[in-house]
């Protein structure tokens, strides 16, 4: 391969090198965090059956010079969560993160060990100017929601019957130790002499 060779190559190279550096710092970046997720490492979310409980997700548009709308919904799992706001749009604006509440409660007749499966998305709904293209993303998570039983709660009438046998315990505690310290006292006694 000759000079001329070399040079065709990186006349084709080095504007594709521009291109790319160029366009990485154009692409911004939306998201979704979610608190609870499924999948490997999962981090379900434990529920007593009588609690109530408000959980954020967080959409992000990050590294962007525009303000995004999401669509935020909740795909799977209604019966456990709903949104917390009348309106399911949210914008975000640009370099910036917004909480979604959503409550989740337990459906009447739910019992301890019952898992719901709950999955949302958020969709940006982007405004185009007249001439523009523009690409809509949508984001996903999904999580377990595990119900469990509280555990019973000791009365003070049975705290009462149980504080005689825990001092009872401690009178044979130092009973004990007396008669070890009685003990050794006399061996190092005996060995004086």
């Amino acid at each position: 391969m000759g000079r001329k060779g070399i040079n065709k190559i990186l006349l084709i190279i080095i504007p594709v090198i521009i291109m790319l550096f160029i366009m990485t710092y154009s692409v911004g970046a939306s998201g979704l965090a979610a608190p609870h997720w499924d999948g490997e490492n999962a981090n379900p979310l434990g529920l007593f059956i009588d609690e109530t409980r408000i959980i954020n997700f967080e959409l992000q548009n990050l590294g962007s010079d525009e303000d995004v709308t999401f669509r935020f919904e909740i795909v799977n799992g209604t019966e456990v969560a709903q949104l917390v706001d009348a309106d399911n749009m949210y914008l975000v604006k640009a370099n910036d993160r917004r909480k979604v509440p959503v409550r989740i409660t337990a459906p009447s007749g739910a019992k301890a060990g019952d898992t719901y499966k709950v999955k949302v998305e958020a969709t940006s709904v982007e405004t185009q100017k007249s001439g523009q293209f523009k690409f809509g993303a949508a984001m996903g998570a999904s999580f377990d929601v595990v119900l469990t039983a509280r555990a019973p709660q000791i009365t003070a009438q049975k705290e009462e019957e149980k504080a005689p046998s825990s001092s009872i315990n401690w009178i044979i505690y130092l009973i004990i130790a007396i008669i070890v310290i009685a003990i050794i006292i006399y061996f190092v006694r005996k060995k004086k002499k």
